[in-house]
């Protein structure tokens, strides 16, 4: 009896043994694998650094393959069909997605602020703009459009920026939040707009950076008599839960808060009521 324990301990520790080893090998190879989605790293990824991915499982043309990644805000992008590599210029955690209609699949990397030095050879895609916000021309500049002749000009004295927050939500897994932002003050003409800027925090691990610089009065639209407020909108993608710094310049002043993501539930901790004001503080979907 004695003698069957022990041979029955010894081949379960021969099966343990064996099935271990097989479950390192296979990590080595391939250090991220999800059931459709696989990647050569996932982490200590240095910022300009090609990581390889491909939808593993997906059968299909090399045209129906859809990649995306979250934030895409300094990523290059180089795809064939369900093979993809991305160069992350910009610190921080991203979701790569990618889907072929039947297999839809998604993992979270993380890059480093340690420069990659290596030798890169991948011939990227121009920047995909979808996920930019819209170009506005620069204050310091007063010809745009292709010789229309715009005029930029500083906010007016005690002008302040009232920002509305919605949320956006695509189905898939882009989620954020679009800041519609408008003046107090009117301006000599049809369609103001709010010139500004929007990139991400390198201060903090997850942030914004939204820089309002004055406003545009676009050519043709000066007619005496006729002002308007100011108005443009930016999207702050909010991808997973978690607290975003979230930075404000107006006026040369800059204003300091955040904002979190909880589930469902977005919340702007924002402690100004005046300069720049935003409302409403909570959002639900």
């Amino acid at each position: 009896m004695k003698k069957i324990l022990l041979a029955s301990i010894g081949l379960a520790m021969t099966i343990g043994f064996i099935a271990c080893k097989k479950s390192s090998d296979v990590s080595a190879v391939n250090p991220q694998s999800n059931n459709g989605l696989s990647a050569a790293k996932v982490s200590n990824i240095k910022s300009g650094e090609p990581v390889a991915f491909v939808l593993k499982n997906s059968s299909s043309s090399t045209a129906t393959v859809i990649w995306k990644v979250i934030p895409a805000v300094g990523v290059f992008k180089a795809i064939s069909g369900k093979k993809a590599t991305f160069k992350f210029t910009v610190a921080g955690k991203y979701i790569v997605t990618a889907t072929d209609g039947f297999v839809n699949d998604s993992m979270s990397i993380s890059i480093d602020s340690i420069p990659f030095t290596g030798n890169d050879t991948t011939h990227y895609a121009p920047k995909d703009s979808a996920f930019y916000p819209t170009y506005v021309p620069p204050v310091d500049s007063t010809n745009y459009h292709n010789g229309y002749g715009d005029t930029a000009v500083a906010f007016f004295t005690n002008d302040q920026i009232n920002i509305t927050p919605s949320l956006i939500d695509t189905g898939v897994i882009t989620s954020g939040i679009l800041l519609q932002a408008s003046t107090s003050k009117q301006y000599p003409s049809t369609a103001a707009t709010l010139v500004s800027t929007l990139g991400y925090d390198s201060t903090s691990g997850f942030g914004f950076n939204l820089n309002y610089q004055g406003v545009l009065l676009p050519s043709g639209t000066t007619s005496a008599g006729i002002s308007t407020v100011a108005n443009t909108a930016n999207y702050l993608s909010t991808w997973q839960d978690g607290k975003y710094s979230l930075r404000i310049v107006s006026n040369n002043i800059t204003y300091t808060g955040s904002v979190t993501k909880t589930g469902n539930t977005y919340t702007f901790t924002w402690p100004y009521t005046s300069g720049v004001v935003i409302s409403p503080k909570v959002l639900t979907k």
